[in-house]
């Protein structure tokens, strides 16, 4: 199996939906297998997912594709320095499709409890309006998902000793086993306004350090 991978990878760029189609579900198989998926290159791989994660068949299966290699950290260096491919998955939250939401946000999420540099990259792309949209009206797994992705951004920004001006409302979660927001979280339940002023954007390159 592992022999057809560039293969694969050509279907990729070639310009037959016939044949990209059964390709990516391929992959996605593929991907989720721990040995198999160790010999996917990321740097060979992200970059030909990018276009496809426009495309509304096909991009539930990229993202999965991604989240199953977001365990290594080549992966998530590949996915962090691939133009376009953090604001594609972004985008993905505006859809009314709850499913390819759901799988956004997973993906966000996964990337963003790795390091800090990676929760600006989805800063930058200006996820929080979203975020808090999908809180409100994604399906359940969505919904906490969304909520936890947010504590933990302004978590992470609250830590940097940065002062934020108010901006966005996060909305009150429901009573789950999440950890609890940081004391600097506001009592009413509303956690606050959120990130009008900032931070300097992470530069593309990270740390391998």
């Amino acid at each position: 199996m592992s022999g057809a991978l560039p293969t694969l990878l050509e279907i990729l760029d070639a310009h037959s939906r016939e044949l990209q189609e059964p390709a990516i579900k391929i992959l996605c198989n593929m991907s989720g297998s721990s040995k198999i998926g160790s010999l996917i290159a990321p740097s060979e791989l992200v970059p030909k997912l990018v276009p496809f994660l426009e495309d509304t068949v096909l991009a539930r299966n990229c993202v999965i594709i991604l989240q199953n290699l977001c365990n290594k950290e080549d992966a998530r260096i590949a996915i962090a320095e691939t133009d376009g491919c953090i604001a594609a998955i972004v985008k993905l939250l505006e859809r009314d499709n709850r499913k390819d939401q759901e799988h956004a946000v997973d993906f966000l999420l996964s990337l963003c409890l790795q390091r800090v540099q990676y929760c600006q990259l989805v800063m930058d792309e200006g996820v929080i309006p979203e975020l808090v949209s999908v809180s409100i009206n994604g399906n359940n797994k969505a919904k906490a998902m969304a909520l936890e992705l947010l504590r933990l951004l302004k978590g992470e920004f609250s830590d940097t000793g940065e002062s934020y001006e108010p901006e966005v409302y996060i909305p009150k979660p429901p009573t789950t086993d999440f950890t609890q927001p940081k004391s600097r979280s506001q009592g009413t339940g509303i956690f606050g306004k959120f990130f009008s002023k900032r931070t300097s954007p992470t530069a593309k390159r990270i740390n391998r350090k």
